[in-house]
Protein backbone atom coordinates (compact mmCIF):
# COMPACT_ATOMS: atom_id res chain seq x y z
CA UNK A 1 0.00 0.00 0.00
CA UNK A 2 1.52 3.27 -1.00
CA UNK A 3 1.72 6.26 1.30
CA UNK A 4 -0.91 8.22 -0.66
CA UNK A 5 -3.45 5.42 -0.23
CA UNK A 6 -2.65 4.95 3.47
CA UNK A 7 -3.00 8.67 4.17
CA UNK A 8 -6.31 8.80 2.29
CA UNK A 9 -7.80 6.35 4.80
CA UNK A 10 -9.67 7.45 7.89
CA UNK A 11 -7.99 7.02 11.28
CA UNK A 12 -10.23 4.01 11.99
CA UNK A 13 -9.35 2.42 8.64
CA UNK A 14 -5.64 2.95 9.34
CA UNK A 15 -6.02 1.04 12.61
CA UNK A 16 -7.59 -1.87 10.69
CA UNK A 17 -4.68 -1.83 8.21
CA UNK A 18 -2.14 -1.64 11.02
CA UNK A 19 -3.72 -4.68 12.74
CA UNK A 20 -3.61 -6.60 9.46
CA UNK A 21 0.08 -5.81 9.07
CA UNK A 22 1.02 -7.04 12.56
CA UNK A 23 3.66 -9.80 12.67
CA UNK A 24 1.28 -12.52 13.90
CA UNK A 25 -2.02 -11.13 12.62
CA UNK A 26 -4.90 -13.63 12.68
CA UNK A 27 -6.81 -14.38 9.47
CA UNK A 28 -9.71 -12.21 10.67
CA UNK A 29 -7.51 -9.08 10.83
CA UNK A 30 -5.81 -9.85 7.51
CA UNK A 31 -9.24 -10.31 5.89
CA UNK A 32 -10.54 -7.02 7.27
CA UNK A 33 -7.46 -5.18 6.01
CA UNK A 34 -7.71 -6.69 2.52
CA UNK A 35 -11.45 -5.98 2.37
CA UNK A 36 -10.85 -2.36 3.33
CA UNK A 37 -7.92 -1.76 0.97
CA UNK A 38 -9.17 -3.55 -2.16
CA UNK A 39 -12.67 -2.17 -1.54
CA UNK A 40 -11.38 1.38 -1.95
CA UNK A 41 -12.69 2.33 -5.40
CA UNK A 42 -10.36 5.35 -5.56
CA UNK A 43 -7.39 2.98 -5.86
CA UNK A 44 -9.04 -0.25 -7.05
CA UNK A 45 -11.85 0.81 -9.39
CA UNK A 46 -11.42 -2.38 -11.42
CA UNK A 47 -11.98 -4.74 -8.47
CA UNK A 48 -15.27 -5.83 -6.91
CA UNK A 49 -14.24 -8.22 -4.13
CA UNK A 50 -16.68 -9.39 -1.47
CA UNK A 51 -16.35 -11.48 1.70
CA UNK A 52 -17.65 -15.01 1.21
CA UNK A 53 -18.76 -16.58 4.46
CA UNK A 54 -19.10 -20.34 4.10
CA UNK A 55 -20.26 -22.96 6.53
CA UNK A 56 -23.06 -25.16 7.76
CA UNK A 57 -26.04 -24.34 9.95
CA UNK A 58 -28.48 -26.73 11.56
CA UNK A 59 -32.13 -26.05 10.75
CA UNK A 60 -33.85 -27.25 13.92
CA UNK A 61 -37.32 -27.10 12.32
CA UNK A 62 -36.39 -29.37 9.44
CA UNK A 63 -33.73 -31.33 11.36
CA UNK A 64 -31.21 -30.93 8.58
CA UNK A 65 -27.91 -29.18 7.81
CA UNK A 66 -27.90 -26.20 5.46
CA UNK A 67 -24.70 -25.16 3.69
CA UNK A 68 -24.15 -21.53 2.79
CA UNK A 69 -21.57 -19.49 0.88
CA UNK A 70 -20.32 -19.64 -2.70
CA UNK A 71 -18.20 -22.67 -3.46
CA UNK A 72 -19.48 -24.68 -0.51
CA UNK A 73 -16.88 -26.45 1.55
CA UNK A 74 -13.54 -25.11 0.35
CA UNK A 75 -14.96 -21.85 -1.03
CA UNK A 76 -12.59 -18.89 -0.76
CA UNK A 77 -12.83 -16.15 1.85
CA UNK A 78 -13.39 -13.58 -0.92
CA UNK A 79 -15.03 -13.81 -4.32
CA UNK A 80 -15.41 -11.13 -6.93
CA UNK A 81 -14.87 -9.74 -10.38
CA UNK A 82 -11.86 -8.02 -11.90
CA UNK A 83 -12.72 -5.72 -14.79
CA UNK A 84 -10.34 -6.25 -17.69
CA UNK A 85 -9.31 -3.72 -20.31
CA UNK A 86 -11.73 -5.30 -22.78
CA UNK A 87 -14.60 -4.59 -20.39
CA UNK A 88 -15.16 -8.22 -19.53
CA UNK A 89 -15.16 -9.42 -15.95
CA UNK A 90 -12.72 -12.05 -14.72
CA UNK A 91 -13.89 -14.19 -11.80
CA UNK A 92 -11.49 -13.89 -8.86
CA UNK A 93 -11.35 -15.76 -5.59
CA UNK A 94 -8.99 -15.54 -2.64
CA UNK A 95 -8.30 -17.63 0.43
CA UNK A 96 -6.82 -15.80 3.43
CA UNK A 97 -4.13 -17.55 5.44
CA UNK A 98 -1.67 -16.52 8.12
CA UNK A 99 2.04 -16.82 7.38
CA UNK A 100 1.97 -20.40 8.71
CA UNK A 101 -1.50 -21.35 7.48
CA UNK A 102 -2.11 -23.86 4.72
CA UNK A 103 -4.96 -24.83 2.42
CA UNK A 104 -7.22 -27.74 3.20
CA UNK A 105 -7.76 -30.43 0.57
CA UNK A 106 -11.17 -28.89 -0.23
CA UNK A 107 -9.58 -25.47 -0.72
CA UNK A 108 -6.96 -26.91 -3.09
CA UNK A 109 -9.73 -28.61 -5.06
CA UNK A 110 -11.61 -25.31 -5.23
CA UNK A 111 -8.46 -23.53 -6.49
CA UNK A 112 -8.09 -26.12 -9.26
CA UNK A 113 -11.73 -25.65 -10.28
CA UNK A 114 -11.52 -21.85 -10.42
CA UNK A 115 -8.31 -21.86 -12.46
CA UNK A 116 -9.52 -24.65 -14.78
CA UNK A 117 -12.46 -22.43 -15.74
CA UNK A 118 -10.22 -19.42 -16.41
CA UNK A 119 -10.67 -17.59 -13.12
CA UNK A 120 -7.91 -16.28 -10.89
CA UNK A 121 -7.42 -17.80 -7.44
CA UNK A 122 -4.85 -16.73 -4.90
CA UNK A 123 -3.87 -17.54 -1.34
CA UNK A 124 -3.28 -14.19 0.35
CA UNK A 125 -1.24 -13.78 3.53
CA UNK A 126 -1.12 -9.97 3.66
CA UNK A 127 -2.46 -6.75 2.20
CA UNK A 128 0.73 -6.58 0.13
CA UNK A 129 -0.03 -10.02 -1.36
CA UNK A 130 -3.49 -8.79 -2.34
CA UNK A 131 -2.12 -5.66 -3.99
CA UNK A 132 0.52 -7.69 -5.85
CA UNK A 133 -2.20 -10.04 -7.11
CA UNK A 134 -4.16 -7.12 -8.57
CA UNK A 135 -1.02 -5.65 -10.16
CA UNK A 136 -0.36 -9.05 -11.78
CA UNK A 137 -3.96 -9.23 -13.05
CA UNK A 138 -3.63 -5.76 -14.53
CA UNK A 139 -0.41 -6.74 -16.29
CA UNK A 140 -1.71 -10.14 -17.43
CA UNK A 141 -4.94 -8.79 -18.87
CA UNK A 142 -3.48 -5.58 -20.29
CA UNK A 143 -5.80 -3.80 -17.92
CA UNK A 144 -6.20 -0.12 -17.52
CA UNK A 145 -3.98 2.08 -15.43
CA UNK A 146 -5.65 3.32 -12.25
CA UNK A 147 -6.37 6.68 -13.90
CA UNK A 148 -7.91 5.13 -17.03
CA UNK A 149 -9.78 2.56 -14.93
CA UNK A 150 -11.32 5.38 -12.87
CA UNK A 151 -12.45 7.14 -16.05
CA UNK A 152 -13.91 3.90 -17.39
CA UNK A 153 -15.71 3.06 -14.14
CA UNK A 154 -17.11 6.59 -13.84
CA UNK A 155 -18.46 6.32 -17.38
CA UNK A 156 -20.17 3.01 -16.56
CA UNK A 157 -20.92 3.68 -12.89
CA UNK A 158 -22.35 0.69 -11.07
CA UNK A 159 -23.29 0.98 -7.42
CA UNK A 160 -22.83 -2.17 -5.30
Amino acid sequence: MNREHYEALSAQARRVVDLARAEHAPERDISRGIDLVLGDRRFYPDVALHPNETGVLVDPNANRHVRFGAGGKGGGDFIGIFKTNSGFGLFIEAEIKTKRGFQSTDQKTREQLVTAFGGSYRVLRSIEDAEQWIRELRERTGSLSIERANEHVNATEVRP
